[in-house]
């Protein structure tokens, strides 16, 4: 189930194609790593505290152990070696999102959740 909330008249200045690029990643992920009957929740709105726009890319029935968030970004981690033949895939494409993220030097996190994934960038 796919739910969305995303505000009118956001505005940010990115490479598109690249950009475009980290969305679809994060969200083919997203919808590859959860189960059946779960939802992908994606939000778009202007922060009132920082007046940055935020993007958040949540999928539920899944979570990543705590120590292996931060080498999800690595090349070629996967945190699961079994799910490469359920799910393919090389491992690289989280990395390539970091490096397209730093390459705009936005900060960006992902974290898990009681129930759910969910990745953050700030624009």
């Amino acid at each position: 189930e796919l739910n969305y909330k995303v505000e009118k008249n956001l505005i940010i200045k990115v490479d598109k194609e690249k950009i475009i690029k980290v969305i679809n990643n994060l969200i083919n992920n997203a919808i590859k790593y959860s189960p059946s009957k779960e939802k992908i929740i994606i939000k778009a709105f202007k922060s009132k505290a920082s007046k940055t726009v935020v993007l958040e890319i949540e999928n539920t029935g899944a979570i990543i152990e705590e120590k292996y968030l931060s080498e999800v970004f690595n090349p070629f981690f996967r945190v699961e070696k079994s799910r490469n033949r359920k799910t393919g895939g090389s491992g690289l494409g989280l990395y390539i999102v970091s490096q397209i993220l730093k390459s705009h030097n936005l900060y960006y996190k992902m974290e898990s959740k009681k129930n759910s994934v969910l990745f953050t960038i700030y624009f």
